[in-house]
């Protein structure tokens, strides 16, 4: 198992569009100051840490333009989508029953662009 790709939209330094982070051959993240990198450490965070602190929503995880005043929204959306391969499971249903962890189960898509 391993994430191989992030898509981030809307959160801290990431804009209203959707930014990819290919993650396949990434082994660091290097970038000028204020590039996104604890940004993209932050998003990985809010999904998988085993904290539920650090996976709660705040107003301040929102992307608010540098010259806008945060109080004017009143409601925004954000997105941080992870896309996990199981390379071990290819061909093998018995380790797709066995391998993937219960709590993944219900989130796997069975086609591209499929609904979990």
């Amino acid at each position: 198992m391993k994430i191989t790709k992030l898509i981030i939209n809307n959160f801290r330094s990431f804009g209203p569009t959707n930014t990819e982070i290919e993650l396949e051959e990434l082994s660091v993240l290097i970038g000028a100051n204020s590039s996104g990198k604890t940004s993209a450490i932050q998003a990985l965070l809010k999904l998988f840490s085993p904290y539920q602190r650090d996976r709660l929503i705040e107003r301040s995880d929102f992307h608010i333009p540098a010259n806008e005043n945060p109080l004017d929204y009143d409601e925004s959306s954000l997105s941080i989508e992870a896309i996990i391969d199981f390379n071990e499971l290819e061909n093998d249903a018995e380790k797709v029953r066995t391998t993937i962890p219960p709590h993944f189960n219900h989130m796997v898509a069975g086609e591209v662009d499929g609904s979990p």
